[in-house]
């Protein structure tokens, strides 16, 4: 009797010591598999809210330029000439409009025809002459062209520019 009981306490024992290889080994599978499910969905988010960002600032642009549009008759190429919510690091004016970078964004200002922004790994443009705003993201982005799809996009043509994908109309802008 007692050596039961002996055998017991130690096989009691020896299970308070820790998990057994098998036990771990299901928990590293388990917390893989539901890595490789949350890190692509949390990358395509962090694009998405990059695109809602660029579209706020293609938005604040095309505002002011209907502003001055208002008051002048024309558009603007000089980013000095906007009331805009944030400020241009440098500004360069060529001849066909001007150039606004801040931080790692590009926008240009073209001549009373409309205005692009590349950010990374997505380009918004807008032109007067078309119906709206248009994305278009770089070919080796995972997520660009899910993420620009995902806003309603519809498939508008391929992009000139040969590192760019196609592109997608995304929001309706009347002409201003």
């Amino acid at each position: 009797m007692t050596r039961k009981i002996y055998n017991a306490c130690r096989a009691q024992a020896r299970r308070r010591r820790g998990f057994t290889l098998i036990e771990l080994l299901v928990v590293v599978l388990i917390i893989g598999i539901l890595a490789a499910i949350a890190v692509p969905q949390y990358r395509k988010a962090v694009a998405k809210s990059k695109l809602a960002d660029i579209m706020i600032t293609a938005r604040a642009l095309k505002t002011a330029q209907d502003l001055y549009f208002l008051q002048n008759q024309t558009y603007s190429v000089d980013f000095n000439d906007l009331d805009l919510g944030f400020n241009c690091g440098t500004i360069t004016t060529v001849p066909e409009g001007s150039y606004c970078t801040t931080g790692k964004r590009l926008i240009k200002l073209f001549n009373n025809v409309g205005f692009y922004i590349h950010d990374g790994d997505f380009e918004l443009s807008y032109q007067r002459n078309l119906p709206g705003l248009f994305c278009s993201a770089l070919k080796t982005s995972a997520y660009g062209e899910e993420v620009c799809k995902s806003y309603n996009g519809t498939l508008y043509g391929p992009n000139a520019n040969d590192s760019y994908g196609n592109v997608y109309y995304i929001a309706n802008w009347k002409p201003g």
